[in-house]
């Protein structure tokens, strides 16, 4: 790719390399990989609101140029 810009993967364990807990990352400086297990139960909470739109379409736009 050029411009030098990076993109994830769309797999879980692509994501697992980048996420890491930023609590234990501050207490012991080391990164901690998530626990992250693929289910087919349904999603437990409350879901996450969504963005500002003023910052969705900012966002939206970024990735479209």
């Amino acid at each position: 790719m050029s411009g030098g810009m990076r993109r994830w993967g769309d797999s879980l364990p692509d994501a697992k390399r980048k996420l890491y807990c930023t609590p234990c990352r501050t207490r012991d400086r080391l990164r901690i990989a998530p626990w992250i297990d693929k289910t087919k139960s349904t999603p437990t909470g409350d879901p996450l609101p969504d963005p500002p739109l003023y910052e969705w379409k900012k966002l939206i736009a970024r990735y479209r140029s």
